[in-house]
């Protein structure tokens, strides 16, 4: 689990890298080409898009975390305290045919079990602790746009979504 505390000195890679980790955890979200987790783990979740990776259809269904942007907002008087907002983008991607085209329409519920387990996760008592204790709160998660286009002779489906999280502390001396 996320172990990292946030603090000043670590803005842009210590909430990318704790929400990764969780994201990650195949307790958490289930891989649909492996949900036992009886083969050796692949990898399933990316910080960047690995669509070019992925052409063969063989690497499906995956999800993309996006590092995130920043915001400051809610600004003490004199500058020191400030509430710090971020954003991740995160995209699930699968083949309508399953990966590899060895199963037969399975994209959808391949879809539909990473889309549960990513909104399971954000919304876990649990999750929402671990992220607390190292500074990291109020996770909201919206779904941004769902989508479903050719490529080559399959169909790809995707679903986006925007997590957003903040925390309020001193960023200066």
């Amino acid at each position: 689990m996320a172990e990292a505390i946030l603090d000043k000195d670590n803005l842009e890679s210590i909430p990318h890298e704790n929400i990764l980790t969780i994201l990650d955890n195949r307790s958490n979200i289930s891989d649909p080409r492996n949900p036992n987790s009886t083969e050796k783990l692949r990898q399933f979740i990316y910080d960047s898009d690995p669509f070019n990776k992925a052409i063969n259809f063989e690497d499906f269904p995956y999800i993309i975390s996006e590092f995130p942007t920043i915001s400051y907002e809610k600004i003490s008087t004199n500058g020191k305290v400030k509430t710090i907002k971020w954003q991740n983008t995160i995209t699930i991607r699968a083949v309508r045919s399953g990966s590899a085209n060895t199963r037969s329409d399975v994209g959808r519920t391949d879809m539909m079990a990473m889309g549960n387990d990513l909104n399971k996760t954000v919304n876990s008592a649990t999750i929402k602790q671990t992220l607390s204790d190292v500074r990291i709160h109020k996770l909201d998660l919206t779904k941004l746009n769902v989508d479903t286009y050719p490529l080559q002779t399959q169909e790809i489906y995707e679903w986006t979504y925007q997590l957003n999280y903040e925390e309020r502390f001193q960023v200066t001396d």
